[in-house]
């Protein structure tokens, strides 16, 4: 829980004194404090302290989020904003097989829920492209050995399953 407000707090802070920074030292701030969460994950993981390590990682994955739509914003980037969310979901599925986080695999569930309820919500198709991603973290969660993982995947499956079943109703109604 204090990595993901950790993660917040920079995502705030970060907003609130945007103005009055320059464009390199925004970018000077988002990857010392990315590369000093996962750098910090590092020495706690050879310390053998676990629980902080995985801290450590989550707060990284917050800041890589907050790094990508700061710098969309920045730059006036347009696109598709669930590609954002796609992109800190693949991010989150990469910190996890690196470093073997299970709280990372979480957010990388959670991620990919929120981005397939999303291009659904925009599509209004079956979206089939969700069943990529989550297999890859399906997968994860296999090679992790990590029984909770495996009701995340069920239960991201599960939302993803039941409206597609409302979805193809309302197509033949």
């Amino acid at each position: 829980l204090g990595a993901v407000l950790f993660g917040f707090a920079i995502m705030s802070f970060v907003a609130a004194h945007w103005t009055g920074m320059s464009k390199l030292a925004r970018l000077a701030l988002l990857l010392a404090t990315l590369w000093g969460c996962y750098g910090g994950a590092a020495v706690l993981f050879q310390r053998q302290l676990n629980a902080f390590a995985h801290a450590a990682v989550l707060a990284g994955i917050a800041v890589f989020g907050a790094s990508i739509t700061l710098i969309a914003q920045m730059y006036h980037m347009e696109g598709h904003p669930a590609d954002a969310v796609l992109l800190w979901a693949l991010g989150a599925l990469l910190a996890a097989v690196l470093t073997g986080s299970t709280p990372a695999l979480a957010a990388t569930f959670v991620l990919l829920g929120v981005w397939g309820t999303w291009e659904r919500l925009d599509s209004e198709s079956a979206h089939f492209m969700f069943l990529l991603p989550w297999g890859g973290a399906a997968l994860t969660a296999a090679w992790l050995g990590w029984r909770p993982g495996f009701h995340l995947a069920a239960l991201s499956l599960l939302l993803w399953i039941v409206p597609l079943g409302f979805l193809i109703w309302g197509y033949h109604a």
